[in-house]
């Protein structure tokens, strides 16, 4: 039987799957929180939506009109890139994407706790709202 952090008695020394999600965020301070889900979730957002702004930025840059002969639709579009570049042709741009994404969402994140913070406090303790005219206002 072991010993948890606060001394009570632990019944099992294994661990859980939550235990390593757990210890990594109580390293991380408890005002990045949200500054590093907001960066979790551009990394994450930035792998999914690659492979289709690829695609859709090669339709964009045709110079023929959808109408036009020579006109490529989507599935060749996505084919083509595949035979030209393979699997990595679909993650061009990852990198600049990536850097974009993860301080923008990391700060909207943040700021959006902040203030969501903020204006609880304010509702809770019966103080008005500066700046806000209108409940439908506020809480869009």
């Amino acid at each position: 039987m072991g010993v948890s952090r606060d001394g009570n008695a632990e019944a099992s020394t294994s661990r859980s799957p939550h235990t390593a999600t757990h210890q990594l965020f109580t390293h991380i301070p408890k005002r990045f929180h949200s500054m590093t889900a907001g960066a979790g979730a551009g990394l994450v957002s930035s792998f999914v939506t690659c492979p289709l702004d690829v695609v859709k930025t090669r339709l964009q840059a045709q110079h023929t009109s959808r109408d036009a002969k020579h006109y490529e639709g989507v599935r060749l579009t996505i084919a083509r890139i595949w035979k030209q570049a393979g699997f990595r042709g679909f993650y061009r741009g990852l990198g600049p994407t990536v850097a974009g994404y993860l301080p923008t969402w990391g700060i909207y994140f943040t700021v959006y706790d902040l203030v969501k913070d903020r204006l609880g406090r304010q509702v809770k303790t019966g103080g008005e709202l500066p700046g806000c005219y209108g409940w439908a206002w506020c809480l869009s």
